[in-house]
């Protein structure tokens, strides 16, 4: 179980540093739990403030079920006070940026071969209509969704590293993102995964997919497929 809740703490340090390198200039940036290092700096009155600015009903997404009346829905949102801030939108980037973080591997095993490669794209400067984020989810899924997604399977079979990580497409944020990678790789594999996982999405980019992927791929908002495809519990593994 230490393993595992230590591999937990690698995934959310991966996560939590691609999001401060992805979004510098906004809120998405900052350490939503605190900085132990500058939390004793953080008056309660900023506390305080950065709360009441961001998190608000009008930077959420809000979601209702049941069968209650939709009137009620509306009224529920529209009481409630008007908030002057907004989420700022973090400009594109021009050119790539490499950043290099350091966590506590422990003993067990070859410490080179505990690298985790992770690339990270912020896809778009604003906030998607519903056609193109259906599609991205779409190509999402014809990427890394089934053991036969080529992005995916050519990853697993490299030999590279023994786990996916990166959430793939996410789009919750205001600003959706792209992010695939490794986890335990060499030190010396880590600029081969960097140019498989680019030439392999530009193949996929001039050649498209299989006919008969995209065309399994395209029931797919009807059924669940029941072989499980998610890598997480093998990215728990030490």
């Amino acid at each position: 179980m230490l393993l595992i809740k230590l591999s937990c703490l690698l995934l959310q340090l991966s996560y939590k540093t691609s999001s401060q390198a992805l979004f510098p200039d906004n809120a998405y940036g900052v350490d939503s739990g605190g900085d132990p290092k500058v939390i004793p700096k953080l008056t309660f009155e900023e506390f305080k403030e950065f709360h009441r600015k961001y998190y608000h009903p009008s930077n959420a997404r809000i979601w209702f079920y049941g069968d209650d009346d939709p009137n009620e829905r509306l009224r529920i949102l529209s009481v409630q006070p008007p908030n002057e801030s907004i989420v700022e939108k973090q400009k594109l980037f021009s050119e790539p940026i490499r950043i290099i973080e350091k966590y506590p591997a422990g003993d067990a095993g070859d410490i080179k071969k505990k690298n985790m490669v992770c690339l990270n794209w912020l896809l778009s400067d604003k906030p998607l209509d519903l056609e193109t984020e259906l599609a991205l989810g779409f190509l999402d899924h014809l990427m890394l969704g089934t053991p036969a997604s080529p992005l995916r399977k050519i990853l697993l079979e490299s030999g590279l590293g023994d786990a996916i990580v990166g959430g793939g497409i996410e789009d919750e944020l205001l600003q959706p993102q792209f992010s695939i990678g490794l986890k335990n790789v060499s030190e010396d594999d880590t600029q081969k995964v960097e140019e498989l996982i680019m030439d392999t999405l530009k193949k996929l980019a001039d050649e498209g997919f299989f006919q008969n992927i995209s065309y399994f791929l395209s029931s797919k908002p009807c059924f669940a497929p029941t072989t499980p495809t998610n890598t997480l519990g093998l990215s728990l593994l030490p």
